[in-house]
């Protein structure tokens, strides 16, 4: 097979990796790939310019729970270089080769071959073993690799562990059972907010290289994205997803989760969340930034942020002579205009509102509500909390108040003003009014 067959063949399989793994689409690894590509060809590699009047002796035992099969091909890679060193942008290959194909007494009992071509003087000498487990060019996951002693392959490349050096060694023995595989990263998505999934909704993850401001969404789309729909357990005890084959040289990785509740992505009213606990729109009106969690192996996404646009945290204590009971409803309201356009004869609507069934903790110790979506373009928010007693909206003598420290009644009537929160991230009310009708 000629240099040319091999180049070809090596660019249409690179070709279908990219097409088939949006994951590698900025990897760094194809340069490593295209250097053992050479383990499958006989591309010109000039043997001769080789010392050889000295050899060195391997043994490949194949030890682990994943074994190849008879007519699978052992390859022995010798390299002059630290693996973590190598200049993938001008590699050739490996310095010497050799291709065993196998039989099932050599996968039974161990294989020893001679490297007798080798330059033994070289200052540095690493030797590895790679048994190609799934037909594609070149180590891929999934595939035995391992280097002499005791080192993977993943870990040898970023410099975690270093081969030994087999300088000075006659017989060296690799027990071949460490298994190709780049890192992965565990996410864990638990519904805490007040605004929870339904069963048969559709859970996204996804996952960038570059930091969220710079993804074109709609034309390139994220880099790896994980789907699953949802049950009752899900929702109730929290989903776990992972992301595999992750570019081991990416500096950045940012990830982010949705439920989508009407096949068109995420959109006003359904969650979304950037880790770590960042709203949609803290993070694309570059308010703050993701997390990057490159180097981590697991996350936890607690997701309670919805919609596109930003949030505002609500903490109500009870703090007056009024108290609420165990079961009565809290409502936290959030209102774009000034209280002396809310419309009581007609009963006009917040614009944004959650509502909380109240527990004893609730009441000793507060409880917070989160007001999502809010209009990212409004320039004003006004906000007031009450007490439902009765299932029938604010009553005379129920808790009512309006932020910070405005009676309702006053606010409504122009008597006295709230505060606009439009730039506000959290406030909190110690609701101690009562409603008094004029």
């Amino acid at each position: 097979m000629t240099f040319f067959v091999c180049l070809i063949n090596l660019m249409f399989y690179l070709n279908k990796i990219i097409m088939k793994d949006l994951l590698f689409k900025k990897s760094l690894l194809v340069p490593f790939l295209l250097m053992f590509a050479l383990f499958f060809s006989s591309c010109d590699k000039d043997k001769d310019e080789q010392n050889g009047d000295k050899s060195l002796e391997v043994t490949v035992n194949f030890t682990g729970s994943k074994k190849p099969k008879a007519g699978d091909v052992l390859n022995v890679v010798v390299i002059y270089t630290k693996i973590s060193e190598l200049d993938l942008d001008n590699y050739d290959g490996p310095d010497f080769y050799l291709d065993v194909p196998l039989t099932q007494s050599d996968i039974d009992n161990g294989v020893t071959v001679s490297l007798d071509m080798i330059d033994l003087t070289k200052p540095e000498i690493y030797v590895g073993a790679l048994v190609d487990m799934d037909d594609e060019l070149g180590p891929s996951p999934g595939d035995l690799l391992e280097f002499y002693d005791n080192v993977g392959f993943m870990d040898a490349l970023m410099g975690v562990a270093q081969p030994a050096n087999c300088h000075g060694k006659n017989s060296v023995v690799i027990n071949l059972d460490k298994v190709v595989a780049l890192p992965s990263l565990d996410v864990t998505v638990n519904f805490t907010g007040t605004v929870i999934p339904e069963p048969g909704d559709e859970l996204h993850v996804v996952l960038v290289y570059s930091p969220f401001l710079e993804v074109d969404m709609e034309n390139d789309g994220p880099d790896d994205m994980l789907t699953h729909t949802l049950d009752a357990n899900d929702i109730t005890n929290g989903k776990t997803l992972t992301f595999t084959n992750i570019n081991p040289f990416a500096d950045e990785i940012y990830v982010a989760a949705f439920v989508d509740t009407d096949d068109n992505g995420p959109g006003e009213g359904e969650l979304l969340e950037c880790y770590k606990d960042l709203s949609a729109y803290e993070i694309l009106s570059g308010e703050k930034d993701a997390t990057n969690v490159a180097g981590e192996t697991a996350i936890t996404i607690d997701l309670d942020k919805v919609g596109l646009g930003r949030s505002l945290d609500v903490t109500v204590n009870f703090t007056g002579t009024t108290k609420p009971l165990p079961g009565q409803k809290l409502y936290v309201s959030l209102f774009y205009s000034p209280l002396t356009e809310f419309d009581t004869e007609h009963g006009s609507e917040p614009d944004i509102m959650q509502s909380h069934i109240l527990t004893a903790n609730d009441i000793t110790n507060g409880k917070t509500l989160t007001l999502s979506d809010i209009d990212p373009s409004a320039t004003e928010a006004y906000v007031g909390a009450f007490v439902d007693t009765g299932d029938d909206g604010p009553g005379e003598g129920e808790l009512i108040e309006c932020y910070k420290d405005v009676d309702f009644v006053d606010a409504v009537f122009g008597e006295a003003e709230a505060t606009n929160v439009i730039m506000e991230t959290a406030i909190t009310i110690d609701l101690d009014m009562v409603l008094e009708m004029p």
